[in-house]
């Protein structure tokens, strides 16, 4: 199951009962143009991941409330895990995970992806593709511009894509994601990155509309924020 909670922010409850967070943005106050879904101390995680150090995805402010002891893992590239470091939490509570490195975790397996950064301040930017232990890949693309090179992934048959549609700020935008999705080929795309910042934002039935336009197979579902989507069992 997949809980969208804003941003580019996801809670994934894998088949063997893990939980997963990726890039939890639940502060920012007045900025936000849609309220956090769950309050910061009500998270409970087996992994909790970061795509790149900023604040909307590297959310120091969220991670300082969240109950840290029942985390068993922080996961990120290394400006995050320095980051995490800086703030208190223990080393032993920390993996560095980059671009081309994986790693298991209880049956969960963790691929760093390529990213194009979107500045100079987040050149360890990267996705992810979690892999569960009923073969299911999900492929995250944390923010990136767009570039030929990330067709690699499609070597990979990806079954759900969290994708960035916003545009703004070096991020692909809504001709781009349905380009990548077009040649990634998922089964199933989720857009995100926007309804959160109201100078960063994009509208995500415009991507749907597009990518349907070009005849594209994959299932288009844009979700409310805090609503759980069940992904189809694979068949293996």
């Amino acid at each position: 199951m997949i809980w969208w909670i804003g941003q580019s922010g996801y809670i994934m409850k894998i088949p063997n009962g893990k939980v997963l967070i990726i890039d939890a943005y639940l502060s920012g106050g007045d900025r936000r143009m849609m309220p956090p879904p769950i309050d910061p101390k009500e998270i409970e995680c087996d992994y909790y991941i970061c795509t790149h150090n900023h604040l909307d995805h590297a959310d120091l402010d969220t991670i300082k409330k969240i109950p840290i002891a029942q985390v068993k893992t922080f996961i990120g590239p290394r400006n995050v895990v320095a980051g995490l470091e800086k703030l208190g939490i223990n080393r032993g509570s920390l993996r560095e995970v980059n671009v081309g490195d994986y790693v298991d975790l209880e049956g969960i397996h963790l691929r760093g992806t390529f990213c194009i950064p979107t500045d100079d301040t987040v050149l360890d930017s990267e996705g992810f593709i979690i892999t569960t232990e009923d073969g299911v890949n999900i492929y995250h693309s944390g923010d990136t511009g767009f570039h030929d090179f990330l067709f690699y992934l499609s070597k990979y048959t990806i079954d759900i894509m969290l994708v960035c549609i916003n545009g703004g700020m070096g991020n692909m935008g809504i001709d781009e994601a349905v380009k990548l999705t077009r040649l990634l080929r998922p089964r199933v795309v989720v857009p995100n990155h926007y309804g959160m910042f109201e100078a960063n934002t994009a509208d995500p039935t415009l991507f749907r509309t597009r990518l349907m336009a070009t005849g594209a197979e994959p299932s288009c579902q844009i979700l409310k924020v805090g609503e759980k989507y069940l992904y189809p069992a694979k068949e293996l």
